[in-house]
């Protein structure tokens, strides 16, 4: 049996499979086409666009078209190239991109199922403000929330308290619980608030329901990483926007 198959084989066994996918560059792989699926919907119409999404306006702003459509040429490169690198290594399999998407819809059909139950039974389905699209521009959207969402309020606060505390704090298990949770509630009250810009009033049961995703949210990044927790928040905004 080659090294390759027997480290592809280990990718996908309880433990491996774990262990893979909270791996930085197979969640750069996997949550690509998320992002280049948002893009997508940005080249169609510039006006409809995340609140997070910070590249985008800054590339079409000094770039134009052009630029926005080579640095996306330039990713989808990257993710092709990586993507190889890993298979080689056995790090990467159809199989276990599967399973992250299934794990991934699984929580974000569970989740959404029980917002829209929830917001319905109290007339606040519709509170993200009078946007109308296509349902197509709907999952293109979602795939926008799912990564740059994770990555705003996510990725980058969280990634970079755990290192600062491995950094400074090694060993101090009540300081480190203590600060990772202190900026879950933060970044989860940015999150929920997030959604309310360019509103003239915020709902409070529709912030506190949106603050306390943030916080699931977090719970699957910190234990499943950026990649579950991408297609997750993927998923949960397709079924609040569709269903």
């Amino acid at each position: 049996m080659t090294r390759q198959k027997m480290n592809s084989m280990k990718a996908t066994d309880s433990n491996g499979y774990l262990k893979t996918t909270r791996r930085p560059l197979f969640a750069f792989v996997v949550t690509s086409p998320l992002l280049l699926l948002y893009n997508l919907a940005y080249v169609f119409d510039t006006n409809i666009k995340n609140g997070v999404d910070f590249l985008s306006r800054f590339l079409f702003r000094y770039t134009g078209y052009t630029g926005f459509l080579l640095v996306n040429l330039g990713l989808l490169l990257a993710s092709v190239v990586a993507g190889i690198y890993l298979k080689r290594r056995g790090k990467l399999s159809l199989k276990t991109w599967g399973f992250v998407v299934a794990e991934g819809t699984v929580y974000g059909i569970i989740m959404g199922k029980t917002v829209v139950l929830l917001m319905q039974q109290v007339h606040l389905l519709s509170t993200t403000g009078p946007i109308h699209m296509s349902p197509a521009m709907d999952v293109l959207m979602a795939a926008g929330a799912g990564y740059h969402e994770e990555l705003v309020f996510r990725l980058i606060p969280l990634e970079l308290t755990l290192w600062l505390l491995r950094r400074f704090s090694p060993g101090r298990k009540f300081r480190y619980f203590s600060w990772v949770l202190l900026v879950v509630l933060t970044e989860s009250a940015l999150f929920s608030l997030a959604h309310f810009m360019g509103l003239s009033a915020v709902s409070w049961y529709a912030f506190w329901f949106r603050f306390f995703a943030g916080i699931i949210f977090s719970i699957l990044f910190l234990s499943r990483g950026f990649a579950v927790a991408a297609y997750s928040h993927f998923l949960y905004d397709v079924m609040v926007m569709l269903f």
